[in-house]
């Protein structure tokens, strides 16, 4: 009966950061007389709203589940990262969320619910499969553009609103951009294991095992003429880590959700203005909510 309570008061967090169009959902635990759990949201503009409060217990429950839906356990790591939906029966919603849970050394828990999309079912059901490049409509003329700024251009970013429409059309035109020019590697850069990404050498992030982007580029430097491939360009060391690729003389592509989203977190990157403050890196963008 406890573990339903739970699962009900989760579903209502998610669904309410759905509705208010909430970023983050956070969830932290402070040492008051005991320990309790504080459930806050993060706003598009950074503004934190405190939720909830939770006794120890409940918001281990919580984590649990949260941890459950990621597909990863409770363990000694420091910090673990995963995915999942969300399906919001009551509003017809599809809830895309990215998981962070950190450990510290005391062993105590806190998460970070990262809220991707909100998209209608309905939506979802009526929308094209977006799985190949025929599902889009776009001519071969001007996927003929595409590719050569792709190929021309040391830094490009796709644009979009609907993530899935976005990333798998930005994966298909590089993969075709790139098939024939047998000197380029294409390298994908994953927080989350996704799926197979058709002729791509894909690597994902792990700082436990040693795996952080800095040496994960220093190792991919020593193939020449490669690309480096970020999707989700929305946090400072995703955005430090496109830069620095940059920098060390890679092609890079990218997606985000729009330019302003993606230049605010590219500016808390000092490496991306030059001394007068001004950005020193030009950028091809490709609109494919057009398409």
């Amino acid at each position: 009966m406890e573990e339903e309570k739970m699962t009900t008061y989760f579903a209502k967090i998610i669904k309410e950061a759905g509705e208010k169009d909430m970023e983050d959902i956070f969830f932290v635990p402070r040492k008051k007389e005991e320990t309790v759990y504080e459930v806050t949201f993060k706003s598009k503009e950074d503004e934190r709203i405190s939720v909830a409060e939770l006794s120890y217990d409940e918001g281990m429950k919580a984590l649990e589940e949260i941890l459950e839906r990621a597909g990863l356990i409770f363990q000694k790591k420091t910090s673990q990262l995963g995915d999942f939906v969300y399906f919001d029966e009551e509003n017809s919603k599809e809830i895309t969320c990215r998981v962070s849970v950190l450990r510290d050394i005391f062993g105590m828990f806190s998460a970070a619910v990262r809220l991707l999309s909100v998209v209608s079912t309905t939506e979802r059901k009526q929308s094209k499969p977006y799985e190949k490049l025929s599902d889009y409509d776009i001519s071969k003329k001007d996927l003929d553009i595409f590719m050569t700024r792709l190929r021309s251009n040391p830094f490009c970013c796709f644009l979009g609103k609907n993530i899935q429409k976005r990333d798998k059309f930005a994966e298909l035109v590089t993969s075709k951009a790139f098939d024939s020019i047998q000197t380029s590697t294409v390298f994908s850069i994953e927080e989350v294991e996704g799926n197979r990404k058709h002729n791509m050498m894909q690597f994902k992030v792990d700082p436990l095992a040693g795996f952080t982007y800095d040496s994960l580029l220093n190792l991919l430097k020593r193939h020449p003429k490669s690309v480096i491939y970020l999707e989700n360009v929305e946090s400072t060391e995703r955005a430090q880590a496109a830069v620095d690729a940059y920098n060390m003389g890679f092609n890079v592509i990218t997606t985000s959700d729009d330019t302003g989203k993606f230049f605010e977190e590219m500016r808390k990157h000092s490496r991306y203005k030059d001394k007068d403050n001004n950005s020193s890196l030009t950028i091809c963008f490709i609109d494919v909510d057009k398409l």
